[in-house]
């Protein structure tokens, strides 16, 4: 039994360390300290487990705080009639397309329509690229496109296939305003 408590305890050694190089590599440090939504998350216990487990959970609590932000402002968002009026029975494969999933599953559910979600979740996955967007685009498989907030971390949410897609529709189709937002009829080019 001795033997097994040791062996575990000089592998969790071994992780601290290679954990700890893999910071210094990349010039990264845990963030340990309270920001302004840390106040319902609770700080490591410095005395409880392994450095490694505190380590890794003190590291995460910025992105389960950024989560939970944009949790928050998606449930605060208005209800939007018109525009799952808009969309609810269309027969194209995508009703409309929107930046992330957050937007585009809400409508999904309120209307009954297909809604493309750019770039995932936040919008800052590069699916679908603009490229393959501009085929469905070209085939009629997306009726609109709702323009919409960009979520998730600074820097993805301002690049990517998402701000190109959104980029190119500017472009190239008007504006129009329903229930207080912004879409594009894809079917009518400037």
């Amino acid at each position: 039994m001795k033997n097994l408590a040791a062996l575990r305890a000089e592998e969790a050694a071994k992780r601290d360390k290679a954990l700890k190089d893999i910071q210094e590599a990349i010039g990264a440090e845990p963030r340990v300290g309270k920001t302004k939504a840390s106040t319902s998350l609770a700080e490591p216990d410095n005395s409880d487990g392994p450095a490694y487990v505190r380590t890794f959970y003190a590291a995460q609590i910025p992105e389960y705080e950024s989560t939970i932000d944009l949790l928050e402002h998606y449930l605060k968002a208005p209800d939007n009639a018109a525009l799952a009026e808009l969309v609810g029975g269309l027969d194209n494969r995508w009703a409309a397309a929107t930046i992330g999933s957050m937007g585009a599953s809400s409508l999904e559910l309120k209307s009954g329509a297909s809604i493309m979600a750019i770039g995932g979740f936040t919008g800052g996955d590069n699916s679908p690229t603009l490229t393959q967007f501009q085929h469905y685009v070209a085939n009629h498989e997306i009726r609109y496109f709702i323009e919409g907030e960009h979520f998730g971390p600074p820097g993805h949410r301002e690049s990517g296939a998402a701000s190109e897609i959104t980029d190119w529709v500017k472009q190239n189709f008007t504006a129009g305003d329903v229930g207080g937002s912004t879409v594009y009829d894809l079917t009518a080019p400037k």
